[in-house]
């Protein structure tokens, strides 16, 4: 089980869909099918995480995100924390970026923001228009962009 720090994340996505709790395994899963569909140069896998030390010895908190992590050794530590968990009938749904970009150059960022766009734009947003679709929720709601560290 691994550990989310607050400091570490650098850029981040939400979209709450009212009506959709039951939909986060449905929503995790077209967000990795459309990811490896697009051949990026990531690597995918299922992750539990804590926010904390002690929850996360006490195996207490945790929450499962699907990590969509670069290949490129100049961005290993950069990670797509993708997220989908009910809040009463409701589900939140989302993406954190965690990591540091101290050694990464303008082309490495260019790469980093090209792969991040299109899991963004190519996974994330049909995934959303999918659940939306199949609750009533009007698409015109989904956010379509992120905001943030790479997102201003």
């Amino acid at each position: 089980m691994g550990i989310l720090n607050q400091f570490d994340v650098i850029d981040s996505f939400n979209q709450l869909i009212p009506g959709a709790a039951g939909h986060s395994d449905g929503y995790l899963r077209e967000v990795a099918k459309a990811t490896q569909e697009q051949g990026l140069p990531v690597e995918m896998n299922l992750e539990n995480n804590s926010d904390g030390l002690f929850a996360a010895m006490r195996g207490q908190g945790a929450r499962r995100f699907l990590v969509v992590q670069p290949l490129d050794r100049k961005a290993r530590g950069l990670r797509m924390m993708h997220y989908g968990f009910p809040v009463g009938t409701n589900l939140t749904a989302g993406w954190l970026l965690t990591g540091t970009t101290g050694n990464l150059k303008l082309f490495d960022y260019l790469d980093l923001t090209a792969v991040i766009e299109s899991v963004h734009g190519l996974a994330v947003a049909p995934a959303l228009y999918s659940v939306a679709d199949s609750t009533g929720f009007a698409r015109e709601e989904i956010r379509k962009y992120q905001s943030g560290f790479f997102g201003v």
